[in-house]
């Protein structure tokens, strides 16, 4: 006797299944493999990181903001 026969959309759908969950570990290991990439190292220094930042205000400056000083 023959084994019954497969739908055709059942070994399609088996497959892409199998496909979609073995991309999905490929992609995982390698996020964990690979070290990320830096495009800009320079711009990462604490020299670059802190001539973006405001300056900070004294805190006699914050206090006359604030029109706490005269009282």
């Amino acid at each position: 006797m023959l084994p019954p026969q497969k739908k055709p959309w059942e070994s399609m759908a088996k497959g892409l299944v199998l496909g979609a969950l073995f991309t999905s570990f490929l992609l995982l290991v390698y996020s964990y493999a690979v070290p990320p990439l830096h495009a800009g190292l320079a711009s990462t220094t604490p020299e670059a990181a802190a001539s973006c930042s405001p300056p900070a205000l004294e805190p006699e400056a914050v206090i006359r903001a604030n029109g706490s000083a005269g009282e």
